[in-house]
Parts: structure tokens; sequence; C-alpha cells
């Protein structure tokens, strides 16, 4: 009998979506050469960044980092423990299309015989002037650390300083009023409140400003639960800007539409984002902002064994004409969409349709809050906050070894409840 060929299987990407691929082929039985590529040695638990870049740690001062970096990030070498799963450390240089063949920076090549693509998005920075030099964003651990460090550098700096120079250094910008911008700025009031007890300063000096270019902040929202976001808001005392867009960004400030300046040494900019550099240097059909397009099968179009899941992925659902989000619980679902489509193709059965389901909407608003659509229902408090915290548990799982999965949650709700 002709023995069948181990196929070569390539992961780009340790995300959500490329960490459970892999694991869903390893656990498949079939005769394949699993590789996941990152260029770190840990998945970063990205929905937990905005609590690093704003954790009050009194706890195990001389261990802040460690502890830190412990609850946004997971060693491959466990996660992949016990699978057949191969990672390597490395950095894609580029990718062609029609091959499928990858390079890496370090001149290492392949032409896998599957590939998936979950190399994430970058911050949308480069179409406003100074954003990319002088905005901070949280895309990784290295962002969400260096933007605590600036905040508590500047309470460092400025706690003895003229009223004049309080009020501008303590003046934090956020561009972008969605989901994430909202989590942000309601975790950094309470930060703020933190440190200007810790360092004396006056509570009503420091002022967080979140503007949205659209009508409302937490435009998504239903209506009622956006109502319910505002008001707490307000009560933490974030000043909300709608019709307000970022048109350029200094070192020592923001221009506003009609050319108002907002003095500040803070902007974080979580105003959307866009295609990975490496598939901008590419020729495969992209949306600019979305990602790489794909079919109902999540193949890139235009191939026959590439494909995609996560937020680089520019999938419009037939039924609902949305586009898919850039949401952890997609990413898990167009993962389970792929695995399974490598399998069907080589049992060379019709592929499976990936259609982006509704699922719950939840949002933190600072502290023990949060808004949550599930279904018909919209909630908000503290029910909201605990069905919040067990979602993310639920994701965690997904993707680490049971005990490794509470270990992580319990260590990331530490930091959660730090500035409560």
């Amino acid at each position: 009998m002709e023995q069948t060929q181990t196929k070569k299987v390539y992961i780009l990407g340790g995300g959500f979506a490329g960490i459970r691929v892999a694991h869903l082929l390893s656990d498949s039985g079939k005769d394949l050469e699993i590789n996941l590529i990152d260029r770190h040695p840990y998945h970063i638990n990205a929905p937990v960044l905005y609590e690093i870049a704003n954790a009050f740690v009194p706890w195990e001062l001389e261990a802040v980092g460690r502890v830190l970096t412990d609850v946004a990030t997971a060693p491959y070498a466990k996660i992949f423990d016990g699978t057949s799963v191969n990672f390597m450390q490395g950095v894609i240089s580029g990718i062609e299309s029609k091959t499928g063949k990858f390079y890496l920076t370090d001149g290492h090549t392949e032409t896998p015989d599957f590939m998936i693509i979950s190399l994430g998005s970058q911050a949308q920075t480069s179409d406003t002037p100074g954003a990319n030099n002088h905005a901070f964003t949280l895309r990784g651990l290295d962002d969400a650390v260096a933007l605590r460090k600036h905040i508590i550098s500047l309470f460092l700096r400025y706690r003895v300083a003229s009223l004049m120079a309080q009020q501008k250094a303590f003046t934090f910008v956020i561009a972008g009023g969605g989901p994430t911008g909202v989590e942000y700025a309601s975790e950094l009031a309470l930060f703020v409140k933190k440190l200007c007890r810790l360092h004396r300063v006056a509570s009503d000096i420091p002022k967080i400003i979140l503007c949205e270019e659209t009508d409302y902040v937490l435009h998504a929202c239903p209506g009622m639960l956006r109502n319910i976001g505002h008001e707490r808001l307000r009560k933490l005392g974030v000043q909300m800007r709608a019709h307000t867009k970022v048109v350029t960004v200094h070192s020592d400030g923001v221009e506003i539409a009609g050319g108002v300046i907002i003095p500040t040494f803070t902007t974080v900019w979580l105003a959307g984002t866009r295609v990975n550099d490496v598939l901008l240097r590419s020729n495969f059909p992209l949306n600019t902002t979305g990602g790489l397009v794909t079919d109902k099968n999540l193949v890139v179009s235009g191939s026959t064994n590439i494909f995609v899941a996560g937020d680089c992925t520019y999938f419009i659902d037939p039924i609902t004409g949305k586009v898919a989000p850039d949401v952890a619980w997609a990413a898990l679902q167009q993962a389970e969409v792929v695995a399974e489509n490598i399998i069907r193709r080589l049992e060379e059965r019709p592929l499976m349709s990936y259609f982006s389901n509704h699922r719950p909407l939840l949002i933190a608003v600072g502290g023990k809050f949060a808004l949550a659509r599930i279904g018909p229902f919209q909630f908000s408090g503290l029910l909201a906050w605990v069905v919040k915290q067990l979602a993310d548990l639920r994701y965690l799982w997904s993707i680490l070894p049971n005990m490794m999965a509470v270990r992580y949650w319990m260590k990331s709700l530490r930091v959660k409840i730090s500035n409560d």
C-alpha cells in the first residue's frame, strides 16, 4: 500500500485563532506536521492589555514587571506541551500569494501544504500626522507596559509642579470611543485617582478626554446600554466628545477638528486598526482597513490551501451583510471553521461555510461594572462584570490546558481589581 506523505501545516501568528487551530488539528489524529510561528516566545492575552496599562500594584512592588508579564502572557512551550504542535519563534518578512511560500527575517523559507494566516492587525495611525511618533497604542505587552510607566513617570515628575504644568501633564486624550477606548478610559480614570492619592495631587486636576468621530461614544451599543455606559463614564470623570476627530498628534498636545489644541503629553490611539504590514507587502486581495478578503470557507480569495482567521480576516456575512468583528469569540469561531476545512480538504469533502453568528456584547466600564447584551437580554453592573470574567475564562480554556487557564484567569482578576 502506498504511504501518504505527511502534510505540512504552517500557522502564521499565535493569537486566539492561531492557537485554537493548532490545538484542533493536533487533536484531529490526521497525519500532519503542525507548525506555529510567532515573533514572541509567548502568547499575548490582548483583552487584558488595557488592564496592564492601568495596573495599580502596591503589593509585590519589586516584582511588578514579572507580575504583569505573567498576567498578559503564556509561553508557547506550556501551551503546546503534550501536543504534536511545533513552535517556531521568528518574524515573517513576506508571503508569496500564489505559492504560499513565506520568508522569515533570518532567511528561513517554507512552502507549506496548508497555510493559516492569523497575523492580527495593527493600529490605524498612519493617516493622522504625528500619531505614529507621538501616540501610544495597545497592540502588545510592550505597548501596555510603556504606557503605564509613562503615566507613573508623569506623576513622579509633576506632583509638586505648578498648577498649569500639572493640568497639562495630567490631561489624557484617548482617540476612539468604541469598546476598547471605553474600557481603557474607564480603567484609566480609576488608576489616575489612585495615583492622585498616592502623590497628593488634587483629584480635580486630571482630565481624561475620550474623542469619538461618530455621533456617540459606544456607537455600536444598543440605546439603553449606551446611555448606561455614558452615565458610568461621567460618574468616573471621563469627558466624552462625540463628533471629535483627532487630526494631528504632537509631543505636547493634540489638534482636533476645528483647529482646537488640547495640551497633553499623553495621547492613546485606539481609533481602529489596519492590515498587518506583511500583508500590505503581499499580493493578496486586501481590504486595507479590514484584512485579507476571504470566501465563505475562509479560504483567501484566489487560492486553494491558504486560510485566514482572526483579526486579519475580512469577511462579509452573507446573511447580515456585516463585516465579521475583530473580537476573541469571532477569532475562535473562525479557527474552528478553518481547522474543519483543512480536515475536509484532506478527506476531499465539501468545505464548511463560515457565518458570523450573533454573540454576546460584553464591555467593562471601570471597576466591577460592565455592560452586557446576551440574546434579547440587556443588563449592566456587577452581574454583567461577573459574566464578562466568566467569558474571559472560557476564552482561556479554549487555548490553554484547564488548570493553566484557571491560574492565568485568577492572576488577571487580581490585577483587574487592583484599581477598585
